[in-house]
């Protein structure tokens, strides 16, 4: 059952709130009229309802010769990305052989913005001979 609470709707017994914008894009998940049934599934019906999180996991291998020097390049970038507006979470990580940055944003365009910074403010990207392998990258978007 729906319960008014003046700017939103209770569905309960999950007590989410629901504001008519997102209860015009939603449709019952029975055949029964949308008001009797308290459960709905959501149904974006903008673009900018569908900007989801995005994120990056990269494993690195630099040389042992390079890696406190790769360690901090990692660290400088990002402290860049965690500056840079929607970046939720930037940190490095290292294992026995890797040395491992994970980056979470609030949207590929947040995304696109940190590594914007990062080039404008002159960091090093570049994979070359500091590094044994090549790097495994993995680019994920929540559902």
């Amino acid at each position: 059952m729906l319960a008014n609470t003046g700017r939103s709707f209770q569905a309960s017994p999950y007590h989410l709130p629901l504001t008519a914008e997102m209860l015009s894009g939603m449709r019952p998940v029975t055949d029964q009229h949308p008001l009797s049934h308290a459960e709905f599934t959501h149904a974006p019906s903008t673009t900018k309802e569908r900007i989801m999180k995005v994120a990056m996991v990269a494993h690195h291998y630099p040389h042992a010769a390079h890696r406190a020097e790769f360690i901090t390049r990692v660290h400088q970038v990002a402290e860049v990305f965690r500056g840079t507006p929607g970046c939720l979470s930037a940190d490095c990580w290292e294992s026995a052989d890797a040395v491992v940055s994970m980056v979470q944003w609030a949207s590929e365009e947040a995304s696109a913005a940190s590594f914007a910074a990062v080039t404008s403010a002159g960091l090093d990207l570049a994979f070359d001979e500091r590094e044994s392998r090549p790097r495994e990258i993995v680019r994920l978007a929540a559902c």
